[in-house]
């Protein structure tokens, strides 16, 4: 009975969780191309909106000129062959004198020593000019838009409660 329980929470938790093997999804668009991109992020309508039902069949190789917010994957940027650096996605926000904030989701290559959450340092030595108010980094996938994945996994909890107490 007990490993009928567990291979039954092992099924589930594999069909939920991707493995760490894949490469890291993130945000990419800058509101100054698409409003949608600032905050409030709100990915459920950018899916229900979206035209294109597959990404490389509209843009083949051209996933870099995409202006409508959409998961980019990081696998396309350069790797370290030592394995020194790291994909993360990056949130910046910007002041503009007169004008909306200006957001930007994309994926940024930083050293493995990079803490999660930190902005990395070549993008705050390039804010000399303090319109940077706002820089976060994040390591899975879709971790840089406003809503969170925890809100879900949570959510399992109760199910997981239910499984081994009947």
């Amino acid at each position: 009975m007990f490993f009928g329980k567990v291979s039954s929470v092992l099924v589930l938790v594999l069909a939920l969780i991707k493995t760490g093997c894949l490469a890291l999804e993130c945000w990419k668009c800058t509101s100054d191309y698409d409003a949608s991109c600032s905050d409030h992020f709100n990915t459920t309508r950018i899916f229900k909106n979206r035209v294109h039902l597959n990404d490389y069949e509209s843009y083949g190789t051209n996933q870099l000129n995409r202006r409508e917010p959409h998961l980019f994957t990081c696998e396309g940027m350069h790797t370290s062959t030592i394995e020194q650096y790291k994909n993360v996605c990056l949130k910046k926000v910007y002041i503009i004198p007169n004008r909306p904030n200006k957001y930007i989701r994309e994926c940024r290559m930083v050293l493995k020593s990079h803490k999660v959450g930190e902005c990395p340092s070549d993008v705050l030595a390039a804010a000399t000019d303090r319109s940077l108010v706002h820089c976060s980094s994040c390591e899975y996938d879709g971790c840089n838009s406003a809503n969170r994945n925890t809100v879900f996994l949570m959510g399992l909890l109760p199910l997981l409660i239910f499984i081994f107490t009947h």
